[in-house]
């Protein structure tokens, strides 16, 4: 999907830059005018180059800044503009030499008052080939200063091929004009011929990329949304750091550098930046995970939908070696016939095991004495003995801890963490903070509460501060899921 809202910026930038590129021109025109009468130009070739490096100077500043607010980094953008605009001299300087080269070759020979077709077309030849290379020359500059700030190679090789088609069809469009002798004045020639060699440049380099990107991220949901990021290098850089490639401002749970996007054999994974960060992919917290497209990575506040052409492209039968893989707990081992899978001892009649909490019948209590309060360790202790037909259930169904269910009643409440003193511990979940959540029944229903985590609750895939539950419910604290029933 080619993003208008870049193209245009690029074409904006590119007529502005060309207008002011010919302001220039003119300026050194009416001060160092050819003193040929044959020749109607600047007055040597050394102003020539001089006015190819003011001139590339001005293209490169406009596109920098245009590549600088699609980041929306103030740094990037100071970065970009002053790669670009350095670039962009050193570009247009060495393309007018090697176009005056060109020029001299070809068509250096013809004095202007020959107006015979083959003169013409021989100086058409000439003016196109020569500012073909100066366009080349600078779109390569520009592509080098592209990709020294992102990285890729892929936008550096779209950025001079885009550079050398602009500088084609200026060159082109400047001889083409000239033919029309008194009806277009040179003023006006040079002004088209500019604006069209700018525009060229910025709209077939900004075309060029987004036709032939191959994967991009797009801001779903926080501060820049609807911004889109393409994805052209082995590792691109998700966080709150400014030069990261895909900068995420304004949340303090997201660290500089959060995730990374590594790219392999023209497929990409999402990995954790460092040890303890999280982030979900499709509501799952996870460490790692591949992505495909369409896919919704939430880190903290944010999410961001992941595109990719090369699993757009599957079909559905073979697309779906491309799906995230259920989650794998251990070797498979051989159960007996009614032993529980995931404590090996054997179910008495009622269906319950040494892992099994929530489901016996109570102790019997004196007449009249009323049942003294279960703690949250007694809830989810290997022993059974919560109060039969009470509140709604809680089963652990990923994570280090899957397996284990739990029934809270009227009042009561269960602590989330990895402290091994919480009530639900789960020490083994790294993504967990010490002490995550709560969930408790009041007036009948299940709520969840998040207890100031680092890497945030969930409930369907949304985080929440606090939520109140229904039947199949999933509640996401670190790399456990815990569905309601």
């Amino acid at each position: 999907m080619v993003s208008v809202t870049k193209v245009s910026r690029s074409v904006a930038a590119g007529l502005i830059a060309g207008v002011a590129g010919w302001a220039v021109f003119m300026v050194l025109w009416a001060l160092y005018p050819s003193r040929n009468p044959e020749v109607l130009g600047l007055r040597s070739g050394a102003y020539e180059q001089l006015f190819a490096a003011i001139f590339g100077a001005v293209l490169g500043l406009a596109l920098g800044f245009v590549e600088g607010v699609n980041t929306g980094s103030q740094k990037q953008l100071v970065r970009a503009c002053a790669a670009f605009t350095g670039a962009g001299a050193v570009g247009g300087l060495v393309g007018i030499y090697l176009g005056q080269m060109a020029m001299g070759l070809i068509g250096g020979s013809i004095p202007r008052s020959d107006l015979g077709l083959l003169a013409f077309l021989r100086m058409l030849l000439a003016r196109t080939l020569a500012w073909g290379l100066w366009g080349v020359v600078a779109g390569v500059g520009l592509g080098i200063a592209l990709g020294a700030i992102t990285g890729s190679t892929r936008r550096l090789q779209l950025a001079a091929a885009g550079g050398a088609l602009g500088g084609l069809l200026g060159g082109f469009l400047f001889q083409l004009l000239g033919v029309l002798g008194p009806l277009m004045s040179y003023p006006v020639q040079t002004l088209v011929s500019f604006t069209c060699i700018a525009v060229a440049i910025a709209f077939l380099q900004a075309l060029a990329q987004e036709m032939f990107k191959q994967a991009w991220v797009r801001v779903l949901v926080g501060r820049g949304e609807g911004r889109e990021f393409q994805i052209a290098k082995p590792t691109t850089v998700i966080g709150r750091d400014e030069l990261a490639d895909i900068p995420l401002f304004g949340d303090q749970q997201i660290a500089k550098r959060h995730v990374l996007i590594q790219q392999a054999q023209g497929r990409h994974t999402a990995v954790a930046a460092a040890p303890g960060l999280a982030f979900a992919v499709n509501g799952q917290m996870l460490a790692s995970a591949p992505l495909k497209d369409g896919d919704l990575i939430r880190i903290s506040s944010r999410e961001l939908e992941f595109h990719e052409k090369a699993s757009r492209q599957y079909s559905p039968a073979t697309a779906q070696q491309f799906q995230q893989p259920p989650p794998s707990y251990g070797p498979a081992v051989d159960i007996a016939p009614g032993a529980c899978p995931f404590c090996g001892q054997t179910k008495d009649a009622y269906g319950n095991c040494g892992c099994t909490v929530g489901t016996a019948q109570p102790t019997p209590q004196a007449a009249g004495q009323a049942a003294a309060p279960q703690t949250g360790a007694q809830m989810f202790g290997q022993s059974p003995g919560f109060a039969a037909g009470g509140g709604p259930g809680f089963a652990i169904i990923a994570g280090p801890a899957a397996g284990r269910r739990i029934t809270l009643a009227e009042g009561q409440s269960a602590g989330i963490g990895r402290s091994p003193d919480a009530d639900i511990a789960v020490e083994a979940d790294t993504f967990m903070s010490r002490r995550h959540a709560h969930i408790s029944v009041q007036g009948g229903a299940a709520v969840v509460q998040d207890d100031g985590s680092a890497n945030g609750t969930f409930v369907n895939g949304s985080r929440v501060t606090q939520q109140a539950l229904r039947p199949g419910d999933i509640i996401s604290v670190g790399q456990t899921q815990i569905r309601v029933e």
